[in-house]
């Protein structure tokens, strides 16, 4: 009994280029985002800086749900949030307008120790922290307010109410809008709790003596003063009568 030996045979096919991408990647109307890099055709995050048309361009607002980190960049170059195009001009997080960090339970702007660019930089308008004990936290480094060419810095009380003003002039106005011109300006009562002196004078204050013989008549009360108060002229303990 003869046995027929049956061959199968199969066709590889080498699978074809891979096609480019379609909608809604193409270069003029993806809007969601992502864009075709001109030059590797591959798809990105964004788009080129100045790249004609926008085709990374949102539609309109998103959220982007998360349990883990917003957003983590890794790089050299600074976050810039701008309604144009601009340069980089070194710091860290550049804004074009306002910054507002509203989280009800303790906005934080932390700025590293030995940090020497500003970490938040608001060019056009204001940079606002908001919201129940926000704080600004730097580590072994001053907060410096650089008034130079944009007006005061003002500390307002809840409502708006001006509370203190640091003017341009490096006056400090406190409960006042109005600058008289001294360095100090209190628009209200001053306390203090140091018993020994009622003030310290780092330089010795004129002496105002001269010729005429003084009279007293007027006092608020009979008898000698019931408190000689001191005050530090420049290291010399000086006294003022009081009844």
């Amino acid at each position: 009994m003869g046995q027929e030996i049956g061959l199968m045979t199969q066709a590889h096919q080498r699978p074809g280029p891979t096609p480019s991408p379609g909608p809604p990647f193409l270069p003029a109307s993806a809007v969601n985002g992502l864009s075709v890099d001109p030059v590797t055709g591959a798809i990105v995050l964004g788009q080129n800086i100045g790249q004609a048309g926008d085709p990374a361009q949102l539609l309109s607002d998103r959220e982007i749900p998360t349990m883990g980190h917003i957003l983590k960049l890794l790089g050299t170059g600074p976050l810039i949030v701008t309604q144009n195009n601009r340069a980089n001009t070194g710091e860290l997080l550049q804004v074009d307008n306002g910054v507002v960090f509203e989280n009800g339970f303790g906005g934080v702007i932390a700025l590293p120790v030995g940090n020497s660019q500003p970490t938040m930089q608001a060019t056009a308008n204001s940079a606002m922290i908001r919201g129940n004990n926000a704080s600004i936290t730097v580590g072994q480094q001053d907060i410096v307010f650089n008034l130079s060419g944009v007006g005061n810095a003002d500390f307002l009380a809840f409502g708006g109410v001006l509370n203190m003003r640091l003017a341009q002039n490096g006056h400090l106005l406190i409960g006042s809008a109005v600058d008289n011109g001294l360095k100090l300006q209190v628009n209200g009562g001053i306390s203090q709790n140091q018993a020994a002196f009622l003030i310290h004078a780092v330089t010795a204050l004129t002496n105002g003596a001269a010729a005429s013989l003084g009279t007293l008549t007027n006092a608020p009360a009979a008898g000698d003063p019931t408190k000689w108060i001191p005050i530090d002229d420049a290291g010399v303990t000086r006294f003022i009568p009081a009844w």
